[in-house]
């Protein structure tokens, strides 16, 4: 079934991100500066224009930037000089390491000259699952004896944030708060693969275009840029072109065994997008090259 078809029976912007929006486009008021985060494997893809705050002073941060292809970053960087880019990584489950220092440096650099007298409110917004409350929990690990370095929920699960929270500090000297935002979705997906790419990489929820739907997307993605981890990974003879046929294989390997021992492709299809999240066949991005240099 086709993506789109599957997408119109959801509401991809629910209730909470539309309360989400208007809370932050008030409270963006009160911040001297806008962190907004995104993952780097769709650098272009689904960045929410009303989220740019063009008046404010901002800092994009690209995260999981250990799973995107280095060289599509590396245009990405020299096309895109509009405001500082940091890149950071995904080490393990919920965890963000690499140029934290680097963003904490920026933050003061760019607010150094504002009048501030009551310490600098930074405020970060993104889409869902992109990393927003590890990033937050990775500054306050930046400044000892601050608190809990966990002040920010976190989740795997998209849409998990779903309030614009208090101000957390994340540093004393000099002091900074930083005010967690919901994750959220752009109002209009155009098209089946905009839907396909933003639910592969975990920031649209995987019931809005079905597991399979991702998996067929992802093996033909992993095909066209020639990155073959997967035949290793699955004992395959060679890359392989029908989706059925991967997820039988998968099916087999991991015991996604229905009665009769046909293979749950649901499940298989789960198993399949999750060893992609994760990095194992490889680094990839997903808009294309010529997308990034455009």
């Amino acid at each position: 079934m086709p993506a789109l078809a599957m997408l119109s029976g959801y509401n991809w912007f629910p209730g909470h991100m539309a309360r989400g929006m208007k809370d932050a486009l008030r409270k963006v008021q009160k911040c001297h500066l806008v962190i907004e985060v995104h993952d780097a494997r769709i650098p272009l893809t689904g960045r929410n224009e009303k989220l740019k705050f063009s008046k404010h002073k901002k800092i994009l941060v690209l995260n999981k930037y250990d799973l995107t292809d280095p060289k599509g970053m590396k245009l990405y960087n020299e096309n895109d000089d509009s405001v500082p880019v940091i890149l950071t990584n995904c080490r393990g489950r919920n965890q963000i390491s690499g140029n934290i220092t680097a963003l904490q440096k920026a933050i003061i650099k760019l607010t150094k000259d504002d009048d501030i007298k009551n310490g600098v409110k930074v405020m970060i917004v993104g889409m869902p699952n992109v990393g927003k409350s590890s990033l937050i929990n990775a500054l306050r690990r930046l400044s000892p004896g601050i608190g809990s370095p966990k002040a920010a929920p976190i989740s795997s699960r998209p849409g998990y944030t779903k309030t614009v929270s208090t101000f957390i500090k994340i540093s004393t000297d000099p002091l900074i708060k930083l005010l967690d935002t919901p994750g959220i979705m752009i109002p209009n997906i155009k098209d089946e693969e905009m839907a396909l790419k933003l639910a592969a990489v975990g920031t649209l929820d995987h019931r809005f275009v079905g597991e399979v739907n991702i998996a067929a997307y992802i093996l033909k993605t992993l095909n066209e840029q020639k990155l073959y981890q997967y035949i290793k990974k699955y004992n395959l003879e060679g890359p392989c072109h029908d989706t059925d046929e991967l997820l039988h294989n998968v099916g087999q390997r991991i015991g996604a065994l229905l009665k009769g021992g046909f293979v749950d492709e649901g499940r298989s299809a789960t198993h399949f997008i999750k060893n992609f999240r994760e990095g194992q066949f490889g680094r990839i991005m997903l808009d294309s090259i010529s997308e990034v240099e455009n």
